[in-house]
């Protein structure tokens, strides 16, 4: 009966072990699909991590570069230069628009015949 008792032990402990052997390749089968994700992820991440730094070189070299010349920044001159020349027009026309009342009531005492130091003047 020692013999049977065996094989009873003998065939529990097959069946456990084949349990164990089907958990642990199960096991293995989750911990690779893991791994092939993290892979795919790892692949991903380092793909445009290249990626960005190609386009971070391109905007170094671009903004260390000599830029040439600009057509905004010769627009922007020309325009600078009309500006202070229209400014220094205005300025004139004021300095003569100041003169004219004096100017006025010159011509207007010369013309009823009285000086221009007794000519009305506008206060």
């Amino acid at each position: 009966m020692k013999a049977a008792a065996g094989e009873g032990s003998a065939g529990g402990y097959l069946a456990h072990i084949s349990d164990t052997v089907t958990a642990t390749d199960e096991k293995v089968d989750q911990l690779l699909d893991q791994q092939a994700t993290l892979i795919a992820i790892l692949t991903r991440l380092s793909e445009d991590l290249r990626t960005q730094s190609e386009m971070l070189a391109e905007i170094l070299g671009a903004a260390t570069g000599d830029p040439g010349p600009s057509p905004v920044a010769e627009a922007l001159i020309a325009l600078n230069d009309a500006v202070r020349e229209n400014t220094e027009a205005v300025a004139g026309m004021a300095d003569n628009l100041a003169a004219l009342p004096a100017e006025f009531a010159d011509t207007i005492a010369q013309a009823i015949g009285a000086t221009p130091a007794t000519a009305p003047t506008r206060e």
